[in-house]
Parts: C-alpha cells; sequence; structure tokens
C-alpha cells in the first residue's frame, strides 16, 4: 500500500504529467485512502483534523493520508515537488516563498548537479 501511495504521489507531484495520468493518480490515491485508518478529531472552536489511526504500516499510511488531506485543503499540494537531479527524484516540500526549490537536498543533490554543470563548461573550455 505503502509503495502504490509513493508512486500515486511521485506522478501527482511529476509537473509533466498530463491529465489523464493525474487523474489516475488521483483514483489510486482514493482507492489507498479509502483503506487507510484514519479518525476525524472535532476541536471546541469547530476545527478538524484527520488523523491516523491503527498501528505499524497501517498508522504510517493514515499519517501519509492525513497530510495529503491537509495539504489538498490548504491549497499547497502545489508546493510538492520531484527533486530536479533525474536519477533522484525524491519527493518534497518546497517551503521557499518563491515556490523555486530545485531539489530536494542542496548538500546532495544541488551540489552534485553544480559539480556536473561547472565541469561541463570547464571541458567546453
Amino acid at each position: 500500500r505503502l509503495r502504490r501511495l509513493r508512486d500515486a504521489m511521485t506522478e501527482l507531484a511529476d509537473r509533466e504529467s498530463d491529465d489523464r495520468g493525474r487523474n489516475r493518480a488521483w483514483n489510486r490515491v482514493d482507492d489507498i485512502a479509502s483503506a487507510a485508518p484514519t479518525l476525524v478529531r472535532f476541536t471546541p472552536d469547530g476545527a478538524t483534523t484527520i488523523v491516523p489511526a491503527g498501528a505499524g504500516i497501517d498508522a504510517v499510511s493514515g499519517s501519509l493520508v492525513a497530510d495529503l488531506h491537509t495539504l489538498v485543503q490548504k491549497g499547497q499540494f502545489t508546493r510538492v515537488r520531484l527533486c530536479a537531479n533525474e536519477p533522484c527524484s525524491h519527493a518534497f516540500y518546497d517551503t521557499t516563498r518563491s515556490r523555486t526549490q530545485r531539489w530536494h537536498s542542496y548538500a546532495v543533490c544541488g551540489n552534485r548537479s553544480n559539480v556536473a554543470a561547472h565541469r561541463r563548461r570547464a571541458d567546453r573550455s
């Protein structure tokens, strides 16, 4: 279940995915979410949250579904991106104000990308 959710989330975060692929991915997420054990919590001020229920892998899938629900409800799902380093392709949440973060980790993928670009430029000289 977690691998299917990861694959669907990766497709949704891929900015090059077409509408049909996105629709299929959202359908897979919906199927997984319907099986993930979650609870709705109500607070005295009228707010609600979805929280995971269960233990083990059920708690993990419930937590991921709850976090995804929060992102979608807040209109922040567009901040979920894929790392620009193609061999990596980790999904990450873009925390930058300009929404232009390219790598899941600048220290890892960003540095590798910049070093590779520098070496290509140096080889052309």
